[in-house]
């Protein structure tokens, strides 16, 4: 009856069909099925369960994946913050480099400037001392010549007056053979020079003349005898007039006392003097009483 039923059924409206069945269903069968129902749902909440815990978990693993991402993002932001900064340092201290470098090129070029400038002074200064060199051997040449055609020429000197000179006679002089006017002859115990020129050689002849004789000893009651040199021999040979001061001698004390007041013996002649002697070998300084100019021939 129930299967002619739902037959008949069959061609009614679905929906109408389905809420007609549990009108025929018994407790048993809806139990069961309310059970079915119950399990089915049970296990749709746990696949919901498992599902909401899968998606859980895989929201949970990708937001874990984008911590990481973020977290990886983050240390190659600041691993890219680091390599930029490395870059930047880097760049500096390639700048730096690169302004050291321009600092020393410059400071080489500079260098070498006033290594050149030196050179350059140092080449002038040599330049100059060989200039120097050459205008001091053209001087020294010149003076060589100069002092060569000085010797060679005649040279005028001028002895000043008051120019003192030593003699020793070469003879004794005595009043008692000599008499005013007379010569004598002495040598020169000494060059006269002037400067380094020699007028009249050591050991040269010079002539003098008695100037003045008392052999009486009418004037100082003893005889005296004055003395000049006339004529010096100079160093070319030729033979020159001079002035100079007067030499007097006078007799020695012992000659005087043997003298004065001694009357020949017997006779009533004059008294006795006794001579002034210039002994041969005697020094005697002289001094040129006006200037003498003499030429040398060289």
């Amino acid at each position: 009856m129930v299967c002619a039923l739902i037959v008949t059924l069959a061609f009614m409206n679905a929906d109408k069909l389905m809420s007609l069945i549990p009108i025929f269903k018994n407790d048993a069968v809806i139990e069961a099925e309310q059970n079915e129902v119950n399990e089915e749902q049970a296990m749709s909440w746990d696949e919901e369960s498992q599902a909401d815990a899968d998606a859980r978990a895989r929201r949970e693993a990708e937001d874990v994946a984008l911590a990481d991402a973020r977290a990886r993002r983050e240390a190659e932001d600041r691993a890219a913050d680091d390599a930029r900064a490395r870059r930047k340092a880097e760049d500096r201290a390639a700048d730096d480099a690169q302004a050291r470098r321009k600092a020393e090129d410059r400071a080489a070029a500079e260098a070498r400037a006033m290594r050149e400038q030196e050179d350059i002074a140092a080449a002038e200064a040599r330049a100059m001392r060989e200039e120097e060199d050459r205008a001091a051997a053209e001087a020294q040449v010149q003076r060589e010549e100069e002092d060569r055609i000085a010797k060679q020429a005649p040279a005028q000197i001028t002895l000043a007056s008051g120019k003192s000179f030593r003699v020793r006679t070469s003879s004794e002089i005595s009043t008692r053979r000599s008499g005013k006017g007379d010569g004598f002859e002495a040598t020169l115990l000494e060059n006269i020079t002037d400067g380094s020129r020699v007028i009249a050689e050591r050991g040269s002849t010079v002539f003098g003349r008695i100037s003045d004789v008392d052999a009486s000893g009418r004037t100082k009651d003893v005889a005296t005898m004055s003395l000049q040199i006339v004529e010096l021999t100079l160093a070319d040979g030729r033979i020159v007039p001079v002035r100079t001061n007067t030499h007097t001698v006078t007799a020695d004390f012992e000659d005087r006392r043997m003298g004065i007041g001694a009357r020949r013996s017997g006779t009533s002649g004059p008294l006795l003097v006794a001579p002034a002697v210039v002994g041969g070998g005697t020094a005697i300084t002289f001094r040129l009483t006006s200037p003498l100019t003499v030429t040398l021939n060289n």
